[in-house]
């Protein structure tokens, strides 16, 4: 048995979803295609606390993940993932502090897409512009 410490719905319709477990074997980023029905890890050996998608910022940013946390041995060599797939593959950001929290604001236009992100090493909110780009 595992117990997530995030669970989140990650698209308008509420199918596909996201949960990070933080201890034991099973540690890792896990995703349900079907409401939580079936749960399929996609990162293995993941200390992840938040995952945000950008849903509502245009067809192509659907389809953009992000999942962040600490460094984890045996896990992936930065602190947060992007997938921009809908979760199939990731890639490692440059963001190079822990991840406390997550979001994706696409409410004032589509030229205005921010990641907006707080890290508890310096207890700090940073905000990148074009979906993480810059």
């Amino acid at each position: 048995m595992w117990w997530p410490r995030y669970v989140g719905r990650s698209d308008p319709f509420g199918l596909q979803m996201y949960a990070t477990v933080a201890s034991g074997t099973l540690r890792g980023l896990y995703r349900s295609l079907n409401t939580g029905t079936t749960w399929t890890r996609v990162i293995a050996n993941t200390d992840y606390r938040a995952v945000a998608q950008g849903h509502q910022c245009g067809t192509a940013e659907n389809a953009v993940v992000f999942a962040g946390g600490l460094l984890s041995p045996g896990g992936p060599s930065c602190t947060m993932s992007i997938s921009t797939d809908n979760g199939d593959t990731w890639s490692c950001s440059s963001f190079s502090y822990s991840v406390n929290d997550l979001q994706v604001n696409c409410y004032n236009g589509p030229d205005f897409k921010s990641v907006y992100l707080t890290s508890g090493e310096f207890n700090v909110a940073y905000r990148g512009e074009n979906l993480g780009a810059s």
